[in-house]
Order: structure tokens, then sequence, then C-alpha cells
């Protein structure tokens, strides 16, 4: 029955993948069309926009927009929104960095580096936070049935009796909750 089973997950998977992949490079295209016209605006007018100030502003603000909007409709639509949002950045990177003028270029990389960075340490400190809460259950539950780890290796060990799985002496431990 394991080749009925990999039909069905690539069944599954596939079209989440090419849907996903399909909307990462169409918003990829459609964000580096919108910077070209953003581009030729602010070469055939000196003052395009609001002035050469705010055109960095609008070109970085137009790319966070591209990608929020793929990794929205991607999740909407039922695809893969981390894959959609690859997609459309490798996209972004290809078609749409070199229509950007040479601020919003230094603009965008600082953005995006301090996002990532501020990804990074909030992923570090949920699995840390989520660690700890799991040892801190772990200890509880050991206290609650009568283990506890012997503060040294000296110490005295007190006989273990193994109870059987069907005695009413062999204690079932709550699931752990993992509050955030």
């Amino acid at each position: 029955d394991v080749p009925h089973l990999i039909k069905h997950i690539a069944g599954e998977l596939a079209p989440a993948l090419l849907g996903a992949l399909g909307l990462g490079v169409f918003f990829g295209l459609a964000g580096a069309f919108l910077t070209r016209q953003v581009q030729r605006l602010r070469l055939s007018s000196g003052s395009g926009i609001g002035g050469r100030d705010e055109v960095p502003h609008f070109e970085l603000a137009l790319v966070a927009s591209v990608a929020l909007l793929t990794f929205t409709a991607s999740e909407r639509l039922d695809y893969s929104g981390i894959m959609g949002l690859f997609v459309c950045g490798a996209t972004t990177r290809h078609y749409t960095y070199h229509n950007l003028s040479r601020e919003a270029q230094r603009m965008s990389h600082h953005f995006f580096l301090s996002l990532a960075t501020l990804a990074e340490m909030s992923l570090t400190t949920l699995l840390g936070v989520g660690l700890f809460n799991y040892l801190t259950w772990l200890e509880q539950a050991r206290r609650r049935e009568g283990r506890t780890r012997p503060t040294s290796p000296s110490a005295p060990r007190r006989p273990r009796v193994r109870p059987s799985p069907s005695s009413p002496a062999f204690p079932r431990l709550p699931s752990p909750s993992f509050a955030f």
C-alpha cells in the first residue's frame, strides 16, 4: 500500500508547491514591472512621486508590499506561503533589485537584514523558552511520581520498583503545556 500512499502525498503536495511557485513568480515579476515603472517615472521627471527624497521609501514600501501580498495570497489559496515567499524573493532579487535606486538598494538590504535578524532572534528565544518549559515540566513530573535525581553520584539510591503498565501504581503523566 506504499505506492498508494506516495501517490496520495504527491497528489496533495504537488498542487500546493506548484501553485506557490506560480504565485511567487507572478508577484515577483509584477513587482519588477511596478518598480520598472517607478524607475521610468523617476528618470523622466526629476521630481516624480513627490521629490527625489521620497522615491527610495516608496520603492522599499512597494517591494515589502509585494512580499506580504505574495505570502497572503498563497496562504488564502491554500498554497504554501513560505514557498511562495521564497520564490518571490528569488524573483525579486533577480529582476526587481536592479530597478531600484542605489539608495533604495541599500535601504532594502539593511531592512531585510534587520528583519531576518529579528526573526532569528525571536525563533531562538521561543525555542529556549520551550526547552526551559519542557525541562521544568519534566522535573515536576518526576517529583510527582517520587523519582528525583540524586544530587551527587555518591548519593545512595533507592531500589527501583518497576510497576507493570496495567497496575494502578503506574502514573499517567499529563502532557506538557507550552504556553507562550
